[in-house]
């Protein structure tokens, strides 16, 4: 597959294999020079920052780096497979710190962050709130990993 690199979470990939998070959207694209400009250096003198991927070949950070490889027709790109709890946060964490983008997109980014902070709280809420509207006291149930501490019959 890929040829390891110093650090063992850094290796290369063919760019055809990866794709983009369905949620890569969320993240302003670069102007069409600021593209150009990109390519025109990773031309010159390579991929210098590792794409970040998932280890199923989805890129995280790094789309307009895999675009211009791709349009360059690079038979490999230098990959880092990192597994974050929160893929999306991650992603937008990501690009909020991105040089390309202009103060208002980064305000946005950091709104469309703390919104989507803000729904996975309300799910995790919404969940314990039908527990206990449930009837089940989550406190005082018993942890599912220690059903086997249990003792049978009864």
């Amino acid at each position: 597959m890929g040829s390891a690199h110093h650090n063992r979470n850094e290796q290369t990939r063919p760019p055809h294999s990866l794709r983009c998070h369905k949620h890569a959207a969320l993240v302003p694209s670069m102007s069409q020079t600021e593209a150009e400009a990109l390519q025109a250096d990773i031309a010159e003198r390579g991929i210098q920052v590792p794409l970040e991927i998932t280890t199923a070949g989805v890129i995280l950070d790094g789309r307009h780096r895999h675009q211009a490889a791709l349009a360059l027709g690079l038979e490999e790109v230098p990959v880092k497979a990192i597994d974050p709890a929160r893929p999306v946060e991650y992603m937008l964490l990501a690009a909020i710190q991105r040089r390309h983008l202009t103060e208002s997109q980064r305000a946005a980014l950091v709104i469309e962050l703390d919104e989507y902070r803000a729904t996975a709280t309300e799910a995790t809420s919404r969940r314990q709130a039908n527990l206990r509207h449930s009837g089940l006291d989550v406190a005082s149930m018993p942890h599912r990993g220690r059903s086997r501490d249990r003792p049978r019959g009864g």
